[in-house]
């Protein structure tokens, strides 16, 4: 989680989740902005397929651009 991030965060975190089938066509992420005082407010969505190592996540909000999620991937 970023605090204060404002229009541009940046996250500098890893995540690591194990896929259940190799055969994985694509992953989806749901971006969320945490509210301290009131309900979490959806971002957006995107996708990314697991066998490229780098690439853009392009996230949408109701059909629109919400902003890029710059994702590196490394199968374990």
């Amino acid at each position: 989680m970023l605090e204060k991030g404002g229009k541009n965060p940046v996250w500098n975190d890893k995540l690591y989740f194990p896929l259940k089938h190799v055969e994985v066509v694509s992953v989806r992420l749901t971006v969320w902005d945490k509210e301290k005082l009131k309900n979490d407010d959806m971002v957006g969505e995107g996708q990314f397929k697991p066998e490229e190592t780098c690439t853009k996540c392009p996230i949408r909000y109701n059909g629109k651009a919400a902003g890029i999620i710059y994702i590196r991937v490394r199968l374990l």
